[in-house]
Parts: C-alpha cells; structure tokens; sequence
C-alpha cells in the first residue's frame, strides 16, 4: 500500500496527459490518400483531409476571423551514402471565411478558385478535398521518392490580439506530418 501511495500522483499526471492528447487529437487535420501523378514533366498531388472546427473556432470564423492554412509539400530523393535530396518543395494556402455582407462562407481552395456556401460543413467540404494540385516539374527517372506533407492552420494571419494569446490550444490545428513512399513513373 506504501507503494501505491508514492506513485499515485505520477500515475495521475500520466493519465491526464493521455486524456488530454486525445482531446487534442480531434482538433487535428486527418489526411488522408496521399497520392502523387506525373503528366509528362509536371507532378500533381491529391489528398483527402477532415478539418475538425471546435465550436469555438466556428463561432470565431462567424464573427469574421478568415482560417488561412498552409499547405506544405516535399519530395525527396532518398540516397545511400549522402544526405536525401529534396527534389521539389511547394508551398500553397487555401482559407474559409464568413462573409457578414451576403451571410455566406467563401472558400477559397489549394489552387486560388473560390466558391459561396451557406452552410459551414459545404465550404469545409470544398476546401478539404485536393485534386490535381500542380506541385511542380520533375525528371523523367522512375525512382521511388518520400512525400511529405504537412498542413497547419496560418497563425501568422490571424488578428494581432490573438497573435499575442498563441498559448492557447484552440488556435494550435495541425496534422501530423504524412510520410509516403511512392515510385515516381
């Protein structure tokens, strides 16, 4: 029982911090079907993401706080005895924001088009689904390469008053880092 006593409160504090990282984890961007085409010389990339608002990021976003993510892309050549290559790195911005005026949510995609919605969930399903994202042009050679991706809500443009209140979790949405090996053709 002395024993159980000493070690009470670093259990405790374990299970907290699990608790909490499953909490957190719904707030992350969950990529999915990462997948890289070659037309010719030009390399496109397509994915599928699932953004989890919390309401408090909705009832922001509907008060006129513009989302901007950033979207940030490698492909890098893995070699034997020197350090890997990075053969191409490609960085884009999609956003959702309210439009008070209309009452409408602009989305503006990965690749620049916006598109009205009424509905929150319809904007987000815009802006989720990649296709065809022009990466970049790459050689000829079919050699498997790693694929990176990473995606992050831009807090950088966010108002200056919550620039200063960066501690707070509820404006810290990311993925986790994708990595995938493919075989370039």
């Amino acid at each position: 029982m002395r024993f159980l006593r000493k070690i009470k409160h670093p259990i405790i504090f374990l299970i907290i911090v699990v608790v909490s990282a499953f909490i957190n984890a719904e707030e992350k961007i969950n990529v999915s079907l990462l997948a890289l085409n070659k037309e010719k010389n030009t390399a496109y990339v397509d994915f599928d993401q699932n953004i989890n608002l919390t309401p408090e990021l909705m009832t922001a976003l509907k008060k006129g706080i513009v989302l901007k993510f950033e979207v940030r892309f490698l492909l890098i050549k893995q070699t034997k005895f020197w350090f890997d290559k990075t053969i191409l790195e490609k960085t884009a911005t999609y956003q959702i924001k309210y439009k008070n005026l209309i009452q409408q949510y602009e989305g503006s995609n990965i690749k620049g088009e916006k598109q009205y919605f009424n509905e929150l969930r319809d904007g987000i399903n815009y802006i989720e689904n990649v296709r065809h994202w022009n990466v970049g042009i790459i050689d000829n050679s079919n050699d498997y390469v790693s694929m990176v991706l990473k995606i992050r809500l831009d807090r950088g443009g966010l108002p200056k008053p919550i620039q200063l209140n960066m501690d707070d979790d509820m404006w810290n949405i990311e993925s986790l880092t994708i990595l995938d090996m493919t075989e370039v053709k």
